[in-house]
């Protein structure tokens, strides 16, 4: 994992034991780095820290006497310490408030200095970080046992965070990092493409999104078109049909969603629109409109023109890249019938603007009525335009037209 990466997600948050009961504090357990590196046989071993963080999840203090950590010894996929490791690890502690021996057999008990410490509503979390410990060289999942011993409201009690924090250990070599969107905020219906770095080891790769998933084991990249905010997951598995041993994580933020509504109330008149049929695609979807020369610099308008079956929303976007560019985009909604009536919307831009051709830029929403004529505008122009230091010719407007129908044209009146 790289600094400018996400932050992976906790390994575990909080636990509840059927036997003694649920923790009464909350647990946010990770490693570095993410995952773990088995040691290799007959080489130097590898070191991971882990780090614990304990807070309060609830709004009624919770005064506790003692902490205990217990990171297995052995040589198996579930231990994590090498059995024949003799390191000592010295933890670090919270300053001033907690104490712990430095412990050589993977056993680590805290105790407050001033017992009990006090956990409060609002306060920050509670940090114990164990560096240094040598990873032992069996790739798989590690556990880590946590018992907090709190005064519960009629009697001390020990509670046992479970199930047990899992320590993902990867083989030597394999690497999953780098994973980010190519842009962190689009618009609905934009294409998004993901992309990771990863040396997989044997491990199979999936992206999950929603309640989709694809395998992306052989590829480095992967495009999704998105509609609302969406949390992206790649993980990685072995085998191909087991739980996730590590994973990362990344957003996508879209600046206008579809809306998934419910239980709505309506006062007046309201009209109720039927689902829209799949058939009704974005009449146009063209995130980078590069015109002809001959168009692009005798301001000779581009047209199109169509007629929907439905009511719907028709979103454009322009914007300007080279300092010489100057850009207009219309929309003309015409109703049938005679006189016919028209309204007429506008953007423009210019120049100097954004070069990234992701950034969407101006925007235009027009609702449109079934069966309204709509004429559609576009002025570009740059009498600036120049070659690149490469001799390519830059795009020095960008553009894109969308529709989103809104139903059919079947409406019922209540």
């Amino acid at each position: 994992m790289t600094a400018d990466e996400p932050a992976p997600e906790p390994v575990h948050t909080r636990g509840n034991d059927p036997d003694t009961g649920p923790t009464l504090l909350a647990y946010e357990v990770n490693t570095t780095p993410v995952p773990l590196t088995s040691s290799t046989v007959g080489e130097s071993p590898h070191l991971g820290t882990v780090t614990v963080r304990i807070s309060l999840p609830g709004s009624t203090p919770v005064d506790c006497d003692g902490l205990l950590f217990v990171f297995p010894v052995g040589d198996a996929e579930h231990d994590l310490i090498a059995k024949n490791s003799t390191r000592t690890i010295s933890p670090a502690l919270p300053t001033g408030t907690w104490r712990m021996k430095p412990s050589s057999t993977g056993r680590f008990n805290a105790t407050p200095r001033t017992a009990p410490y006090r956990f409060e509503p609002g306060a920050l979390p509670v940090e114990f970080d164990f560096p240094d410990l040598e990873i032992n060289s069996a790739p798989g999942n590690a556990t880590l046992t946590v018992q907090e011993k709190v005064k519960g409201a009629t009697q001390d009690t020990t509670n046992t965070l479970a199930p047990p924090p899992a320590l993902p250990k990867a083989p030597a070599g394999f690497t999953l990092r780098n994973f980010r969107p190519a842009a962190t905020s689009v618009y609905a219906g934009s294409e998004v493409t993901l992309s990771w770095d990863t040396e997989p080891k044997g491990h199979t790769l999936t992206l999950a999104w929603e309640d989709q998933t694809v395998d992306v084991t052989s590829v480095r990249s992967h495009t999704v078109r998105v509609y609302q905010d969406t949390v992206f997951e790649l993980r990685a598995s072995k085998p191909k049909t087991a739980p996730p041993l590590y994973r990362l994580q990344t957003t996508v933020t879209v600046a206008n969603p579809w809306l998934h509504a419910g239980d709505l109330t309506a006062t007046g008149t309201v009209d109720i629109l039927q689902p829209a049929p799949d058939s009704h695609s974005p009449i146009q979807d063209v995130p980078q409109l590069e015109l002809p020369q001959s168009r692009m610099y005798h301001d000779q308008p581009v047209h199109i023109t169509y007629q929907p079956e439905t009511d719907g929303l028709l979103t454009g976007t322009l914007r300007a890249h080279t300092p010489g560019a100057r850009g207009s985009l219309a929309i003309t909604v015409t109703a049938p019938g005679s006189p016919q009536v028209s309204q007429h919307y506008e953007i423009r831009c210019h120049g100097p603007g954004n070069a990234d051709p992701r950034v969407p830029g101006e925007i235009l929403d027009v609702p449109v009525p079934a069966r309204n004529t709509v004429l559609v505008t576009w002025n570009l122009t740059d009498q600036q335009r120049q070659p690149d230091s490469d001799g390519a010719m830059p795009a020095s407007l960008t553009t894109s037209l969308r529709w989103q129908p809104w139903g059919t044209r079947a409406r019922t009146q209540t």
